[in-house]
């Protein structure tokens, strides 16, 4: 059965799963204390948003060449983001392991989906 192609980005599964994942990291930012919210949230969230703004403007472009280059975009601010900021925040005791655990739950449907749009936008070159 072939896929049916949204004509939104909001309506791409991936933008779904940014979305949610992107509201229970604004959740942590609001629970941080200042220095924490400074230090360690702020460029979180940075990351986190790159994510989604990355999959609208892949999402958008005409050229797959740049499709793909944007949904790596993509890939690598959801690292950035779950690897290297979420890991500092639960190192640093910003954030409790269950909150940890719940994140990076939410991370791998959204890594799979991401790794998936790359390799069908590769195929339809």
């Amino acid at each position: 059965m072939k896929e049916v192609i949204p004509t939104n980005v909001k309506n791409l599964i991936e933008y779904k799963l940014y979305k949610k994942l992107s509201d229970n990291a604004w959740n942590i930012l609001y629970s941080l204390n200042d220095e924490n919210k400074t230090l360690l949230g702020m460029p979180f969230i940075k990351s986190i948003d790159a994510v989604g703004s990355n999959i609208s403007k892949g999402f958008y472009q005409v050229n797959n060449e740049r499709k793909v280059d944007y949904y790596i975009d993509s890939k690598v601010a959801l690292s950035e983001a779950m690897d290297h900021w979420l890991e500092l925040m639960l190192k640093r005791n910003a954030i409790s392991r269950i909150t940890y655990s719940a994140l990076k739950e939410m991370e791998k449907p959204l890594k799979t989906k991401l790794k998936s749009r790359v390799a069908t936008v590769i195929k339809e070159n």
